[in-house]
C-alpha cells in the first residue's frame, strides 16, 4: 500500500520576493483559491442555501416599480416579499459575525440586529396606514 504524498510547489517572482497569492496555503496545504472564485462559493452558497431566497428578484422588482410609478400598494408588497430572504440573510450574517468576534461581542451583535426587519416592517406598515388614513 502506497501513500500519495505531495508537496506543495512554492513559487516565486523573477525578482526573488514571494508571490503571497501563489504562497498561501490553507490548513490541508492546497494553494487556497483566487478572491473572486472564493467570494464567487461563498455568494453561491449564501443565495442557494434556502429555497426563500428565490424571493430576491422582488428587491430589483420593487424597485423598478417605484421608478416607474406603480401604485404603492403594489411597491410595498413588492417589498413585504423581498423583505423575507434579507430577514435570513441579515440573520447568517450577523451569525457569522458573531462567531468570529466571541460570546460577549457576538450576543450584543445578534441582540442589536435581531429585531432590525421588525423595526423596518413596523415603519412601513406605520407609514402605509398613514397613507391611507390620509395623515
Amino acid at each position: 500500500m502506497t501513500l500519495n504524498t505531495r508537496t506543495p510547489s512554492v513559487t516565486s517572482r523573477s525578482d526573488g520576493a514571494d508571490d503571497a497569492q501563489n504562497n498561501a496555503e490553507n490548513a490541508t496545504g492546497k494553494p487556497t483559491a483566487p478572491m473572486w472564485k472564493r467570494i464567487y462559493e461563498a455568494l453561491k452558497g449564501i443565495l442557494f442555501s434556502s429555497w426563500a431566497n428565490v424571493l430576491l428578484v422582488f428587491v430589483p422588482a420593487g424597485i423598478a416599480c417605484k421608478v416607474a410609478r406603480v401604485k404603492p400598494t403594489i411597491i410595498f408588497a413588492m417589498n413585504a416579499l423581498a423583505i423575507v430572504p434579507l430577514a435570513g440573510l441579515l440573520s447568517s450574517a450577523t451569525e457569522s459575525v458573531a462567531h468570529r468576534l466571541g460570546n460577549t461581542k457576538g450576543a450584543l451583535l445578534n441582540v442589536s440586529f435581531g429585531n432590525t426587519v421588525e423595526l423596518i416592517i413596523f415603519v412601513s406598515v406605520s407609514a402605509l396606514e398613514a397613507t391611507l388614513v390620509g395623515f
